[in-house]
């Protein structure tokens, strides 16, 4: 996938960063022809030397 230089964090310490202060993912799919948006609460968690990101879908 293309990221613009602009959009483009590539320090994982700041990547990190952003996913704690704004926990929350959009998901966009096509459902039987019609644009179907949502928005999913994400968790960050401390684990190894990446961590662990965990979305809640219900």
């Amino acid at each position: 996938m293309y990221i613009r230089p602009l959009f483009s964090i590539p320090e994982i310490d700041a990547l990190q960063q952003v996913m704690r202060d704004y926990p929350l993912a959009t998901l966009i799919a096509d459902s039987a022809g019609e644009m179907e948006v949502n928005l999913l609460p994400l968790l960050w968690v401390e684990s190894g030397s990446f961590g662990r990101l965990f979305i809640r879908l219900g």
